[in-house]
């Protein structure tokens, strides 16, 4: 017999989204759902067992939006990285004279998250954008004369 799920998909996008917000916000809250061994639970949600298996471990198939909340969830709840020794990337972040400079553009989601545009997606747009531009110089420049 099968039983339809006891929450609907947004209602469970919504509580995995309070809690990576709760988490962000509060960090003692965040330790305390540590500590409460949120960690199962998670891990439940991702594979449907309550057995802990370390390999040959099946997904349990979810919409990518609720992917999408249980990772932001997890990121929330993972200490933040350090910021030297191997983690330090500002010299690779630094412009040498031959790179030639690109445009990376991003678009937000409804929790104005940004995610970038692909490398050729970027470039369309930048080439729209051109065109747009000098059809709009053409424009001004006939009906100013």
């Amino acid at each position: 017999m099968i039983t339809p799920p006891v929450n609907s998909t947004n209602n469970f996008i919504t509580v995995l989204r309070m809690l990576s917000v709760i988490s962000n916000r509060c960090p003692d809250l965040a330790q305390l759902l540590l500590q409460q061994n949120i960690a199962f639970t998670l891990s439940y949600l991702l594979t449907g067992s309550l057995e802990v298996k370390t390999e040959d471990v099946e997904l349990v198939p979810r919409t990518p939006q609720e992917w999408f909340e249980i990772t932001c969830l997890i990121e929330e709840l993972m200490p933040p990285l350090p910021t030297d020794g191997i983690f330090s990337v500002n010299s690779l972040l630094e412009r040498t004279s031959n790179q030639q400079e690109t445009v990376q553009w991003e678009w937000r989601d409804e929790r104005q998250c940004s995610h970038p545009f692909s490398t050729i997606d970027s470039r369309i747009i930048e080439v729209i954008i051109a065109l747009i531009t000098s059809e709009y110089k053409k424009l001004i420049v006939k009906y100013m004369f």
